[in-house]
């Protein structure tokens, strides 16, 4: 056999065996409408555009991947065929770009840009009227800074406060409970509590802090009944205003 036909044949071989394993994973619903296209490597791991879809057709889900790691598109979208979703992946896998979500009514949700997985600049959260439950911003090294601001659902405050450029709580940060009450002021100086200006229950009588001075639980604030003051911080609020519905 020559040197030709010696290259053909091993060319011929690598890409039937390639092909035994490359291919794309595919499953449908009863009525015959695809479910899913999920392209894979030779290793099996995603590898390109993966799509889902609802039985009615329309597309739930585009995801992207780079030989099973995220990298491009990824999206999703409402039954009626409103976008609910989408953000991209670098070819790190690291969120990259501006990240979006909307309601189902079509108002955007939330809105913020990432740079390798490091949340920047100004990030806001809506509820599904319009009205604003959350604002912060990031700075380039993705650590919150200037003022924060986050409302309950009925636009009521919920917690304002301010962050140095460095990511730490400073100055008097204002609590409130869920109907819009007074709960607490607190003091920070480089995110450590240094008083507790006010306090109040949910009745609106007052509560008394003391720091606790010895002990495991040094430098915390406890009221007479043993009940740590709650803190707040920005990913805790942001989960519970909107990623966790």
């Amino acid at each position: 056999m020559n040197r030709y036909l010696i290259f053909v044949s091993i060319v011929t071989l690598t890409f039937s065996f390639c092909s035994v394993f490359a291919q794309t994973e595919t499953s449908h619903y009863p009525n015959g409408q695809l479910e899913y296209s999920i392209p894979r490597d030779q290793n099996g791991d995603e590898h390109g555009e993966c799509k889902y879809y609802f039985e009615n057709g329309k597309v739930e889900m585009i995801e992207t991947y780079n030989h099973g790691w995220p990298s491009g598109l990824w999206a999703s979208y409402y039954e009626n065929g409103q976008l609910e979703f989408k953000g991209n992946y670098n070819n790190e896998g690291n969120e990259t770009g501006i990240w979006e979500a909307y309601h189902e009514n079509g108002n955007l949700y939330y809105k913020g840009e990432y740079v390798n997985g490091i949340p920047v600049k100004e990030w806001k959260i809506f509820a599904e009227d319009g009205k604003l439950t959350a604002s912060l911003s990031f700075s380039d090294k993705g650590k919150p800074t200037g003022e924060f601001i986050a409302n309950n659902k009925n636009g009521q405050p919920l917690v304002t406060g301010t962050y140095t450029p460095q990511g730490l709580k400073t100055g008097t940060w204002k609590t409130y409970y869920s109907n819009g009450k007074p709960k607490a002021e607190i003091v920070y100086a480089n995110d450590i509590i240094t008083e507790i200006k006010s306090a109040f229950d949910e009745d609106g009588l007052p509560v008394v802090y003391t720091k606790v001075e010895d002990g495991p639980f040094k430098g915390q604030w406890f009221d007479p009944e043993e009940d740590r003051i709650q803190e707040f911080n920005y990913y805790t609020v942001f989960f519970m205003l909107s990623f966790a519905k």
